[in-house]
């Protein structure tokens, strides 16, 4: 039974990630899944040789000092890291907000047998994440120290009880958010406050990581035994990986146990919270006039409330938005205080095309139409049923991330043309080129969704996180700034800051032209073809 349970949720997490096969049954054809490996392949190289690079810096400078257990620390803290990032924001959805939750428990499942599917399933996605980070780190310690049989089985055996650490960790504040939100009157504010909150530490303490790796470089004994008494489970972690066996043992203990009492917690409220609704005072129904408005600005308005009442919708299509505000606010402060800096007239000539680039790559993760079409779920054809225009379905949710995505960028650009010294043209051509590439971004990420649809989900982080139609937007538009960064590369020393942004701004938007022109023609093929 187990076994069945455990196959439903991979199945569905594979299905999240790449989609099903259209209404007919015609499978994909040779070149798409060739194209999906490819691109699969690159994601993984691209992220592994991103690990191996910074393990490359901490390695060169740790080990030959005789630090190699401080080297292992660290690799230990991002590995745990980035299981609690990486599933933190899952457990609360898939494991007691689930759309299935009611039917499973109905049918003769134990609640403890869909929990313990469940939790495995998780168990495996923080694994992958852990391999992600440990295997560039081994292979990298390899280069600077001899390394024998043994101590390879004790590094991977650890390996797998830090995953159970970083899953316990996460499924704990997951069940706690769970578990305070069911209490409050608003759960979707409470939930989106909470995770910027997280969010808020995590990147203050990444822009802290240089002064961290200086320390380890400066004071690396005193940082040592300071983070034995801190956290005992890396360091178990460390000395385990450099071949103690008493050291595995104590790792297993630090891991283990933690990782029982999270599933021994959640057993016992699993039923309770999955079934619970939101407490909260009961709505008044007020009778008032509204103003008539078109069939557009309708449907677009549905988008905007559907995207402003889920929190993982929130964070993870409007990071754009919250970045480009902090960097508005970031050059008010210390604008003047980069300029005084920056001493030579060459970079400061460039300011304008750096903040342009910056906030270009901001409108890039503005994205939630990738997954606008796929959240209509099972009452998709609901509105398909509608006597509304197909094109202007597909508008109306590409608009959704102009809305809330341009405001920010026109905010974050005047307050570059006031902190720094730059001409009105130059201040123009700030605005105009990430307000072309949030539009582009916009289209493509509803192109995206068109061809990865994603309808038969269980929550709405299989689609807004895991989706193919995210990961290819995203991916996507950034392949589409390198012929920008190309261009500048070869003309960049003997053309004009103005004329470049121009031209940028003249490509982005012919990309956009080029989207919207497939979106009301070959767009709405496609969209009748889906179910």
């Amino acid at each position: 039974m187990n076994k069945s349970l455990i196959g439903i949720h991979l199945a569905s997490l594979w299905n999240s990630v790449l989609g099903r096969t259209s209404r007919k049954g015609k499978k994909r054809s040779l070149g798409l899944k060739i194209l999906i490996a490819l691109f699969a392949a690159y994601v993984v190289g691209a992220l592994l040789l991103s690990a191996g690079m910074l393990f490359y810096g901490m390695a060169s400078a740790l080990i030959p000092l005789d630090l190699s257990a401080l080297y292992f620390i660290s690799a230990g803290l991002i590995c745990v890291l980035l299981c609690f990032i990486g599933t933190i924001f899952t457990v609360q959805s898939q494991l007691f907000q689930a759309k299935d939750n009611e039917i499973l428990l109905s049918l003769p499942f134990r609640p403890s047998a869909i929990l313990t599917s469940r939790m495995i399933v998780m168990l495996l996605l923080d694994l992958l994440y852990s391999l992600l980070v440990m295997v560039p780190a081994g292979v990298v310690y390899c280069f600077f120290a001899p390394v024998g049989p043994l101590q390879v089985v004790f590094y991977l055996v650890g390996i797998l009880l830090l995953t159970l650490l970083g899953t316990a960790i996460s499924c704990f504040f997951g069940w706690l958010a769970a578990l305070l939100s069911r209490r409050l009157r608003h759960p979707n504010l409470f939930s989106t406050l909470f995770m910027l909150a997280f969010f808020f530490l995590v990147y203050a303490g990444i822009y802290g990581i240089q002064g961290y790796f200086t320390d380890l470089v400066l004071h690396g004994e005193e940082l040592l035994t300071a983070l034995h008494r801190a956290f005992p489970p890396l360091y178990a972690f460390a000395v385990t990986s450099l071949g103690d066996a008493a050291a595995l043992l104590e790792l297993f203990l630090w891991c283990a146990l933690p990782f029982t009492g999270v599933c021994f917690l959640l057993s016992k409220s699993f039923w309770k919270i999955a079934l619970s609704k939101p407490s909260g005072r009961r709505r008044t129904q007020v009778l008032r006039e509204e103003k008539a408005h078109g069939i557009g600005w309708a449907l677009t308005k549905k988008e905007l409330r559907r995207f402003f009442s889920l929190p993982g919708y929130v964070l993870n299509d409007s990071f754009g938005a919250i970045f480009s505000l902090i960097m508005g606010g970031a050059v008010l402060i210390k604008g003047r205080d980069l300029l005084e800096m920056i001493s030579f007239p060459e970079i400061q000539s460039i300011i304008p095309l750096a903040c342009a680039a910056f906030l270009s790559f901001c409108a890039l993760m503005n994205i939630a139409s990738s997954a606008s079409l796929s959240l209509e779920g099972k009452s998709f054809w609901i509105l398909r049923s509608l006597p509304i225009p197909e094109k202007t379905i597909l508008l109306s949710k590409a608009a959704c991330p102009l809305i809330y995505g341009l405001p920010c960028i026109l905010i974050a650009s005047a307050c570059c043309w006031i902190a720094f010294p730059m001409s009105f043209l130059e201040g123009f051509l700030l605005w105009l080129v990430p307000t072309c590439v949030q539009l582009l971004s916009a289209l493509l990420g509803i192109v995206a969704n068109i061809w990865f649809p994603r309808f038969d989900w269980i929550n709405e982080t299989a689609v807004i996180k895991q989706g193919m139609a995210s990961l290819f937007s995203t991916l996507g538009g950034m392949a589409l700034m390198i012929p920008p960064v190309l261009l500048y590369l070869q003309i960049g020393s003997f053309i004009a800051v103005e004329a470049f942004l121009a031209i940028c701004a003249g490509f982005f938007l012919l990309l956009s032209a080029v989207c919207w022109i497939y979106l009301v023609t070959g767009g709405v093929k496609r969209l009748r073809s889906l179910s």
